[in-house]
């Protein structure tokens, strides 16, 4: 865990250790009690890492917009949230989700969600090509590299610029 005299980095760690224990517990807890429940998936080892894969993906994203932005980083996450919802085809495909003049189309290929409901529709049903559960991984994987990537940048920075003390990153732990 991050000490007073902890570095930015230090601190990095810590938050994605932590983070990456809960997300890796979500995934693996979530997907094998739908299977436990009667979901029998084409191919259950592709389920489970895509949910691992994109938990992990959502995990990092989120602390990256909460601890760059604080409040309205939340609350950007929670927008984000939202929005991923319409634009990323889970529930309607996003071919006749022609609303907002094309917007969710528009972004749908830049969401994480996007890739994580086509990992999920190939890996309990076959029906996108055999290709398509490593394509979803890989752009979750770009999308997860990119916010630890500037999780840690902003972390670096905060630290640095003391504009977090260590009783606020206690209280966070």
């Amino acid at each position: 865990l991050a000490s007073p005299s902890g570095t930015g980095t230090d601190w990095f760690f810590s938050k994605v250790t932590i983070g990456g224990l809960v997300a890796t517990g979500n995934a693996l807890v979530e997907t094998l009690l739908m299977m436990a429940a009667g979901l029998t998936p084409d191919h259950p080892l592709q389920l489970v890492l895509n949910a691992l894969v994109f938990s992990l993906t959502a995990m990092y994203l989120i602390m990256f917009l909460s601890v760059a932005g604080s409040n309205p980083g939340r609350f950007a996450a929670m927008i984000l949230l939202v929005i991923q919802l319409g634009a990323s085809g889970g529930s309607f495909p996003i071919e006749i989700t022609k609303g907002m003049n094309g917007f969710f189309q528009a972004i749908n290929p830049f969401l994480p969600m996007t890739y994580s409901i086509y990992g999920f529709r190939e890996a309990l049903t076959s029906g996108l090509g055999t290709s398509q559960v490593s394509v979803s991984i890989g752009m979750m994987l770009l999308f997860m590299i990119t916010a630890l990537g500037l999780l840690w940048v902003s972390m670096l920075y905060l630290r640095r610029s003391g504009a977090v003390t260590y009783v606020e990153t206690a209280k966070e732990e």
